[in-house]
């Protein structure tokens, strides 16, 4: 699914249950999908989006990182750009 069709199905599920939902977007070692994800949040009042990155070394699951502000989003590009541009597992 796309950034946009995962924030179309949250509305959906926000219209069926008469409540906001929250929902995260999480990719693997990126957070390329962050800009059209928020831009689609911002289109559906019963969303609340998250983006994060799910952080694997190869095949191995680590962790899930999540930016609750621009800071910390700003945190987590300069993470993964640090690791990824010295070739450097990440750390466990």
């Amino acid at each position: 699914m796309s950034p946009e069709d995962i924030v179309r199905w949250a509305q959906s599920q926000s219209d069926l249950t008469k409540q906001k939902v929250n929902i995260l977007l999480a990719d693997i070692n990126n957070v390329s999908g962050a800009s059209n994800f928020f831009r689609e949040a911002q289109k559906h009042p019963g969303v609340r989006a998250w983006v994060g990155v799910d952080v694997r070394n190869e095949d191995e699951a680590l962790y899930v990182l999540i930016s609750t502000s621009q800071a910390g989003f700003s945190e987590i590009n300069a993470f993964l750009s640090k690791h990824i541009s010295e070739a450097e597992p990440f750390p466990f």
